[in-house]
């Protein structure tokens, strides 16, 4: 009889899905094996500062959770620039490779700025900081809305 049971708490465990992943799965213009990696990285990397459903909405945001996105300077499903972080440009194929590393690497990047004197651990200046660097701080950002998406976003992730 045990037995039985323990194969039906079994199987109904299988069905049962992370809240967050189910939630990435249902924003537009996404695939289920880029979601599923990036929201198990996005748990792993996740800090009492930088919270799993922020980096969930920075990914969607900067790449649809697709490794292999790259713009310019930045690689990865985080949208990294090696070279902010002291990396190699080298460093984006191995990102195309690992979401997870990828996400450690956009982890690094946002505690790094989140420290700034500038930025002193607020998240909407740390954001925007990532979107326009030094523009940022100097009133010639054009992307002063993205960090407001983001962080919207993250808050609609998180919500029950």
């Amino acid at each position: 009889m045990s037995g039985g049971i323990m194969g039906l708490i079994a199987a109904l465990t299988l069905d049962v899905q992370d809240p967050l992943e189910t939630k990435a799965l249902s924003l537009p213009d996404v695939k289920s094996e880029h979601v599923l990696p990036a929201v198990e990285a996005a748990r792993r990397y996740a800090t009492a500062a930088i919270p799993a459903e922020l980096l969930v909405s920075i990914m969607w945001g900067e790449s649809r959770f697709v490794p292999t996105v790259r713009k310019g300077r930045v690689c990865g499903v985080m949208q990294v620039n090696p070279s902010d972080i002291g990396r190699s440009r080298t460093q984006c194929t191995d990102w195309d490779r690992d979401v997870a590393k990828a996400v450690e690497a956009g982890v690094h990047e946002l505690e790094t700025m989140l420290r700034d004197h500038r930025v002193k651990g607020d998240m909407r200046k740390a954001l925007l900081y990532r979107a326009c660097g030094n523009a940022a701080f100097n009133g010639r950002c054009r992307k002063t809305g993205w960090p407001g998406w983001v962080l919207e976003r993250a808050r609609k992730l998180r919500a029950q």
